[in-house]
C-alpha cells in the first residue's frame, strides 16, 4: 500500500473531494486521521466516476474534487499563510483566486507537459508509485531554485518562478490532463451558477 499503517500526519494537510451525486465541494483537513482513514479519503479524492466506485467516508459517498476544484486554494486563503505556491501541470492555466490576491499566490509550473493524458490513467502500483516519485523529486528541484536565497527574498523568488514559467510555457506541447480538468471545472461552475440564477429569478 502506498500509504503504511503507521503514517502520521501532524500537520495541517487538505484533501479536497466531490459529495456523490450532489457534486458539492467538501475540503478535508486530515491532521490526526487515523492511517485507515487517511487510506480511506485519499482513495476517495482520486475516485474517477465510472472507472471507480465513489469511496463512503462519514456517511458520505466521495468522488474525485478535481471535477469541481482543481486548484483548492480556500482552505488555504483562511489560514494565517505568508505565501501559497499552487502548482501547475498545465502551463497556460492562471488561477482566478491568485489575481485576487497576487502578493501570497505563487503560480508554479510542475512540468513541461511531460505527463500526457494516457499516463495519467496508468493505475498500475508500479505506475502510481513511480508519478509520485517523480513529483516529490521534482518538486524538490523547482522550490530549492527558487528558495536558493532563502524564504524571504521574495523578489528573487518571483524572478526565478516567472523564468521558469516562461520557459514552460514555451515548450508547452497541447492538450494534457490538467487542462481537460480545469475546462470541465469552468463548464460545472458555470452551469452551476446558471442554475442558482434561474432558481432564484
Amino acid at each position: 500500500m502506498i500509504v503504511n499503517d503507521n503514517i502520521n500526519i501532524d500537520k495541517d494537510f487538505f484533501v479536497t473531494c466531490c459529495e456523490f451525486p450532489a457534486m458539492t465541494v467538501d475540503y478535508y483537513n486530515i491532521k490526526g486521521w487515523k492511517p485507515s482513514e487517511v487510506r480511506k479519503i485519499l482513495h476517495a479524492a482520486v475516485s474517477i466516476p465510472t472507472l471507480m466506485q465513489p469511496i463512503k467516508v462519514n456517511n458520505k459517498k466521495l468522488i474525485d474534487g478535481a471535477f469541481r476544484d482543481n486548484i483548492p486554494l480556500k482552505p488555504l486563503l483562511d489560514m494565517d499563510l505568508d505565501l501559497i505556491f499552487v502548482v501547475h501541470f498545465d502551463p497556460y492555466w492562471v488561477c482566478k483566486e491568485s489575481i485576487q490576491i497576487p502578493d501570497k499566490v505563487v503560480n508554479l509550473c510542475f512540468f513541461v507537459n511531460e505527463l500526457i493524458v494516457k499516463d495519467s490513467f496508468d493505475f498500475r502500483y508500479k505506475s502510481i508509485s513511480n508519478m509520485i516519485e517523480i513529483g516529490y523529486t521534482r518538486t524538490n528541484e523547482l522550490l530549492g531554485a527558487l528558495f536558493r536565497n532563502g524564504t524571504d527574498d521574495l523578489e528573487y523568488i518571483l524572478h526565478v518562478n516567472k523564468i521558469h514559467n516562461t520557459k514552460a510555457l514555451e515548450g508547452d506541447k497541447g492538450l494534457n490532463t490538467d487542462r481537460i480538468i480545469n475546462i470541465m471545472n469552468g463548464v460545472s461552475n458555470k452551469a452551476e451558477r446558471l442554475l442558482k440564477k434561474i432558481i432564484n429569478s
